[in-house]
Parts: structure tokens; C-alpha cells; sequence
């Protein structure tokens, strides 16, 4: 995977994808399979990245699912840079997050349309009026 790119967007998510060039003008860069960039710091100071896509494949049907989805974001509301090189365990975050196959998707079930089991919630009270009135006669 090639061309990929990291920038910020309108609302201060680090975004990383694989610009497509070819889809880039000058006012939108075209931005297959967009990932955000989630930093946490451990209570031990330890730094962890993840990774979470746009939309995740197994949500897709047909091509999209198989070849990645195209985002479209305006430059005038993303901030991109210069010069930055990302580090290789990043990229291979990245690219691991899509290269593989994606998971067949579950089969779809019908909805059970049957009526649920009633369940009675005061069985024993009903009970131990009929035992107390039985008493009493």
C-alpha cells in the first residue's frame, strides 16, 4: 500500500489513509479507507496505538467490502503537513488493518416472529392466598 498520508481533520481526529491522487483535486483529497488514530496513555506511562476505521469492512457489501471505500475531505477544513515521515509500525498497522481479507460476513436470520414466553412474576403470592382463604374456611 502506497501513498499513505496521516493529517488532522475538521474536529481534531489524526486521520490516516491511502491517498488516491488520481481522485485529489485542489480543494479535496481523496482518502481510501481512513482510519483513526487513537493514542492512550497507560497508567504506567505506556503509550498504545490503535487504529479504528471509518467504517468497518464487514458493515460493506459487494465491492466496497472487498476494494475499501473512498472519502473525499475538503482542505479547507483538514490540516495537512510536510515532510512527515511515519513510523514504519504505524504503516504496518495500517496496512495489516486492510490488506487482509476481510471476514465473510454472518449470515443474515430471520427475525423470530414467534410470541416470547409469559412469565409470572407473582406465581407464589397467588398461591399462598389461595392456601390462607382455604385456611380460613
Amino acid at each position: 500500500m502506497n501513498n499513505i498520508i496521516v493529517f488532522v481533520d475538521g474536529i481534531g481526529r489524526a486521520i490516516i489513509g491511502s491517498e488516491q491522487s488520481e481522485l485529489s483535486t485542489d480543494t479535496q483529497v481523496a482518502v481510501k479507507n481512513p482510519s483513526i488514530i487513537n493514542v492512550n496513555v497507560g497508567e504506567n506511562g505506556q503509550i498504545s496505538v490503535q487504529l479504528f476505521p471509518f467504517v468497518f469492512r464487514e458493515l460493506l457489501v459487494g465491492d466496497s467490502r472487498e476494494n475499501g471505500v473512498v472519502w473525499k475531505y475538503n482542505r479547507s477544513s483538514i490540516t495537512e503537513n510536510t515532510g512527515v515521515e511515519l513510523d514504519e509500525r504505524l504503516t504496518t498497522q495500517y496496512e495489516n488493518l486492510f490488506l487482509n481479507p476481510p471476514p465473510e460476513a454472518p449470515p443474515v436470520e430471520a427475525a423470530d416472529t414467534s410470541e416470547p414466553e409469559v412469565v409470572q412474576l407473582f406465581d407464589d403470592e397467588k398461591e399462598d392466598e389461595t392456601t390462607t382463604s382455604e385456611a380460613e374456611s
